[in-house]
């Protein structure tokens, strides 16, 4: 059973509260990170999307973003509700962005890499009327540095100076602006714009196809990269959906008393699975930050904290969380209170012996 149709999936009680600023990205847990290369995004508060921070930091950025607008009976209905979504958790979001007793329309977006993320948009009838005749399916991608904007119907690039912006899947029109609130007001083809001057914002319809009953949907992926090289082919998004499902119903089962606290329960295990960072540099096993954006490094005081809480659900990553910090212990014994993979960033001053506590 994949993300059409999830009756269990309540059952877990996940996180279902969509607010600005929530981490979204690939956990080292998954697969290879890159502290360089990373693509990790925070959540848009008032659209179903995200912005991606680049890792050059807070005044040499390039930030890219991702998010979904539909129109309904044609009115737009771009405010996510706040919440009683399916799940919107830190490498998986299942959200709804309209629903009433007629139609529902849901957006979901899945984590597959880092920087690689797959995406769909659904449209389903409650009633006799065909969606089709009711539903109009955006996708808008920016990037506030952009210098060349190219495509066709399946596939949209987007050049800045030090990343690419690849938008692929099955799509119709396209405007461009410099301004969120304009988007449908200047059509053009994507291959007209090639010059120094910023483009803010490219929207792109989504061509959606029936696929069962009186459904629609349209599948994409939004990918981010430093160079064009060859893109594997992506997986269905069914099944990286029951993969990271399958993180959280492999948890153990905490002692709550009620809904809400199992779900806090599990939103704190999203928020600690999004700081795992895999192997890179002078840090030879995975590793925790406070967070991936803005502090992004690894932090004492911090990793022995994740390490507490990890040996409560994943001894393996508590352990590698006590390791990476004890690797960058120097011959006098010191241990500093923050560490970049590269050894480039060594804060230098003493932090509590927060270390010691974790493994007594």
């Amino acid at each position: 059973m994949g993300a059409e149709d999830r009756d269990d999936i309540t059952a877990l009680t996940l996180p279902d509260v969509w607010a600005e600023h929530q981490l979204f990205g690939f956990s080292g847990m998954d697969g290879e990170v890159s502290l360089d290369d990373a693509a990790v995004g925070t959540t848009l508060g008032d659209r179903a999307g995200f912005v991606f921070h680049d890792g050059s930091g807070w005044d040499d950025e390039e930030l890219k973003s991702l998010s979904v607008a539909v129109e309904v009976d044609g009115r737009p209905c771009n405010v996510v509700p706040k919440c009683g979504h399916r799940a919107v958790c830190s490498d998986f979001v299942d959200i709804t962005l309209f629903g009433d007793d007629t139609l529902l329309v849901r957006a979901v977006f899945v984590t597959w890499r880092d920087g690689d993320i797959l995406g769909r948009v659904t449209a389903e009838s409650q009633d006799h009327r065909s969606p089709s005749d009711r539903v109009r399916a955006f996708v808008v991608c920016s990037s506030d540095r952009a210098t060349r904007v190219i495509g066709d119907s399946k596939r949209l690039l987007i050049e800045s100076p030090r990343q690419y912006l690849e938008m692929t899947g099955c799509l119709t029109e396209t405007w461009m602006s410099d301004s969120y609130d304009t988007l449908r007001q200047i059509t053009c083809s994507p291959a007209s714009y090639n010059g120094p001057e910023s483009v803010k914002y490219v929207c792109l319809e989504l061509a959606l196809e029936k696929t069962s009953g009186n459904a629609l949907h349209c599948d994409f992926r939004f990918r981010i990269a430093k160079q064009l090289d060859t893109v594997a082919e992506a997986p269905s998004l069914e099944s990286e959906y029951e993969k990271k499902l399958g993180y959280y119903q492999a948890l153990p089962r905490p002692c709550v008393r009620n809904d809400d606290e199992h779900r806090a329960f599990l939103k704190a295990c999203s928020a600690l699975k999004v700081n795992v960072c895999s192997p890179q540099g002078k840090i030879p096993c995975r590793w925790t930050t406070p967070d991936r954006w803005p502090h992004r490094y690894m932090w004492l005081w911090d990793s022995a904290f994740h390490a507490m809480g990890y040996r409560h659900i994943n001894g393996g990553v508590a352990e590698d969380a006590v390791r990476a910090a004890l690797h960058t212990q120097e011959d006098s014994g010191y241990i500093p209170m923050a560490f970049e993979p590269t050894g480039n960033f060594n804060v230098t001053f003493g932090s509590t012996p927060g270390i010691a506590g974790t493994v007594t």
